[in-house]
């Protein structure tokens, strides 16, 4: 079976569920790289329910970011269908002069899309990583929050992630990440506005 055939006997129904299993595992990539930038095994720290949402939280997260990778994606496959053209058109006239039968190289959109999506989303995620891998190392980071904790303490921090159980970030002055459950530890998350 060719790809092109097995994308035409897909339904609907296993579109979507191709499409989601593979956010699913850009998602995990996605993680892994953002949390192993800051020394963060996260796999003690996550829960089934931050994976499954990983797509949707990694896709809206800026929509600039969304955008950029969009564009991005469009502007490269609309290049490559005219690369594909040329490769074929060069094919056919080689096979011409040598007396054979043209092997054209065929053209696939969903393929072309997903390794694309891959490399644009995964380039963009690791340098995003290590521009706050470094600001965390340098001390360069904004304090962006105000935490309140159960026994009514407040620290200024800058957060640098969360999960659903768990909050990530640098208190003023530190050049490590601390982890703290939100349950029954952190009663309010104020964001500082920026002036």
């Amino acid at each position: 079976m060719t790809t092109t055939s097995f994308f035409k006997n897909l339904s609907v129904q296993e579109y979507i569920a191709l499409g989601y299993l593979y956010l699913v595992l850009i998602g995990v990539i996605n993680i892994v790289l953002y949390y192993s930038s800051l020394g963060v095994n996260i796999f003690d720290y996550i829960a089934i329910t931050d994976i499954l949402l990983a797509p949707i939280n990694m896709l809206f997260l800026d929509y600039r970011y969304t955008l950029i990778v969009v564009l991005v994606i469009f502007l490269a496959s609309y290049l490559l269908k005219f690369a594909f053209l040329g490769v074929n058109k060069m094919l056919e006239t080689t096979a011409q002069k040598a007396n054979r039968p043209a092997r054209k190289i065929a053209y696939h959109p969903i393929i072309t899309f997903t390794i694309l999506f891959s490399y644009v989303f995964l380039v963009l995620s690791s340098n995003m990583a290590e521009s706050v891998s470094s600001r965390v190392k340098n001390k360069s980071y904004r304090l962006n929050t105000v935490l309140t904790f159960a026994d009514n303490t407040q620290k200024e921090v800058s957060v640098v992630a969360t999960t659903s159980v768990y909050i990530f970030y640098v208190e003023a002055g530190e050049d490590v990440v601390t982890i703290a459950p939100i349950g029954g530890n952190v009663k309010a998350i104020k964001r500082i506005k920026r002036k």
